[in-house]
């Protein structure tokens, strides 16, 4: 015979399948984390966990699995506790503001739950960053006695990238440029997380400028369109040169003599 419970017992209807859908929140002070979470909204238990996206995962958006390890309902019972074909009966003690299961269902023993490892393919959305988190109601652990089902959080963080570095939609990479082609100007051909785009360098390109290619960064997330590519130019030195090379470049050294003077700091 189990004891008084102070709510009442119901199924719920089984998750639709497929990819869940979460809406994007902010991630509170103490930044990611993973675990349990009670919740005080009518003995609601949340759940937590992390998930790490690379840079064109989190450009694009995808479908990611999620495992976990969390009490679900009682497949059996339909989270009430009770055998099948049972009910349960008003408590006395209480005057009716509870119940009491008399035939618990012998899979949860009256809990309405079981533990279950659950995996959960889950809708990332485009342009998603590392201090959001997404959140998916109803989809944390099943309610006791067949109440309703936490929430589950998803904290997400972005893996480094070998060649581009975000800062919120705006995407940075360095292109190695050589001294005759900074002098001269140039087309290059500079890749982007949608492919590769034709960058013109003007004449007399300093090492260190800052050219733009726009709308070749990171959608903005649940908004339009896009950030923009910051491509830095690096001009590069050779280590070694040939003696026709040599013999160019001194001629140009003598063409273009430099008295070494340190720059004005204003």
């Amino acid at each position: 015979m189990g004891g008084c419970t102070g709510h009442a017992h119901r199924g719920r209807d089984p998750q639709p399948a497929g990819a869940v859908h979460g809406r994007l929140v902010e991630r509170g002070p103490q930044g990611s984390v993973a675990g349990q979470h009670p919740d005080r909204r009518a003995g609601r238990v949340d759940r937590a966990t992390h998930l790490v996206l690379d840079l064109e995962e989190a450009a694009f958006g995808a479908t990611k699995p999620v495992e976990l390890r969390m009490p679900v309902e009682c497949e059996r019972c339909t989270g009430s506790g009770c055998e099948p074909g049972t009910h349960p009966s008003t408590c006395g003690t209480c005057g009716g503001a509870g119940s009491v299961i008399r035939d618990p269902c012998p899979s949860c023993r009256g809990r309405g739950r079981i533990q279950h490892t659950v995996e959960k393919q889950v809708t990332i959305p485009s342009g998603i960053d590392g201090d959001n988190q997404l959140r998916l109601a109803g989809e944390g652990e099943a309610g006791s006695q067949g109440g309703p089902n936490g929430d589950l959080y998803i904290a997400v963080s972005i893996q480094p990238h070998a060649f581009f570095e975000r800062r919120e939609t705006e995407l940075y990479c360095a292109i190695p440029v050589s001294f005759p082609q900074a002098v001269l100007g140039c087309t290059l051909k500079v890749p982007s997380p949608w492919g590769e785009h034709a960058l013109e360098v003007p004449a007399g390109t300093v090492s260190g400028a800052e050219l733009l290619v726009r709308g070749q960064g990171v959608p903005r997330v649940n908004g339009r369109g896009r950030g923009d590519l910051h491509v830095v130019v690096r001009i590069e030195v050779p280590q070694k040169v040939n003696r026709e090379q040599r013999q160019l470049l001194e001629k140009l050294a003598e063409l273009m003599p430099n008295e070494n003077l340190p720059h004005d700091r204003g």
